[in-house]
């Protein structure tokens, strides 16, 4: 609960979002709405990585404001009430009180209060940023109150009269990061390299794709991340030649490769690591060939990245490696 000792770096992303949206704007942001697994099973939630990383709030059915110069508060959040029958199933909530304490909102309202209290905000605002997604529930109700403000406009002379979209400015500020997130980016890294490490020296002959699978999940959680960043390729074979193969179900056979596509999540960082590797025995001398052309391919491009060059130079060096080889193995 709470931010963990990073309500600073929180605050200060606030503030640049404030200024970035400038005075006569209001930005909305909503939560990730939760999904049904079945029937009343829900799917584990995974907050939005936008409102994350503008509040440091996991919990779903939320949104938050952003009303740059505003009296009444700068940062607004709506979240759900704390509730002592409901936090038995699923665990403790912040409520308003935690918003504002815990998570530095100046001030809070339940999220059933949302329709009632956000017209205050856009009916003064000229300018509302707003994501339009996968919240469907929310996406209505901003559109609705976003249409009365227009329509009140002619009288009033105040009101939200555009729409933009308030990831433009967060993506943007996302591409700078700041030490304490280099070093979660590289903790997630880590601990990657640790789950494959461990595939590749357990990986044997008669096993089947999901248990190596099973490993690499299990180094993840043991190594205190949330989970695979996405769902985990272990590719035996030719399965490798399926690009999003996530069956996992083949039963491997000594000497095959073996191809892993699989990362962590580690504090909202992902990690994305993919390696491929003879199952219980030695490169045979064309799986080496093979091999070391990707490597010589990939070396190429780490060294071309350095401050200057454009985003597809270490690309275009890469693939010039691979077609060469392809073209010297009778491929092409």
């Amino acid at each position: 609960m709470g931010l963990n000792g990073n309500a600073e770096i929180f605050r200060k992303r606030r503030e640049q979002l404030l200024r970035s949206i400038g005075e006569g704007a209001v930005a909305i942001l909503p939560s990730a709405p939760t999904a049904v697994r079945s029937n009343d099973v829900e799917f584990i939630y995974r907050q939005d990585s936008d409102f994350y990383y503008m509040t440091g709030f996991a919990e779903p059915e939320a949104a938050a404001v952003f009303a740059p110069g505003n009296p009444d508060g700068e940062f607004i959040m709506f979240v759900l009430p704390r509730d002592k029958e409901r936090e038995t199933w699923t665990g403790r909530r912040a409520g308003i009180e935690g918003a504002m304490l815990d998570y530095g909102a100046d001030k809070a309202y339940t999220i059933e209060e949302f329709e009632r209290v956000i017209p205050r905000y856009i009916d003064k605002a000229e300018r509302l940023h707003y994501p339009l997604g996968n919240n469907e529930k929310m996406n209505e109700k901003v559109l609705r109150m976003f249409r009365h403000a227009q329509a009140m406009r002619p009288r009033t002379g105040a009101g939200a009269w555009t729409m933009l979209d308030p990831r433009e400015l967060i993506h943007e500020m996302r591409l700078k990061k700041n030490p304490q997130e280099l070093e979660l980016m590289r903790h997630a890294a880590g601990i990657s390299a640790q789950a494959h490490q461990r595939a590749m020296r357990e990986a044997r002959g008669g096993m089947m794709e999901w248990e190596v699978e099973a490993l690499i999940d299990f180094t993840f959680r043991k190594n205190g991340a949330a989970g695979p960043s996405y769902p985990s390729i272990v590719a035996s074979a030719g399965n490798a030649a399926v690009l999003h193969y996530i069956t996992n179900d083949r039963r491997m056979q000594t000497g095959e490769l073996l191809l892993i596509d699989a990362g962590c999540e580690y504090q909202f960082y992902a990690s994305d690591v993919t390696r491929t590797f003879p199952i219980g025995a030695r490169f045979t001398p064309q799986q080496r060939s093979f091999y070391e052309l990707v490597l010589n391919a990939q070396l190429k491009a780490i060294e071309m990245i350095r401050p200057g060059v454009r985003f597809d130079e270490p690309h275009d060096a890469a693939l010039r490696i691979l077609v060469d080889g392809m073209r010297d193995f009778g491929l092409l």
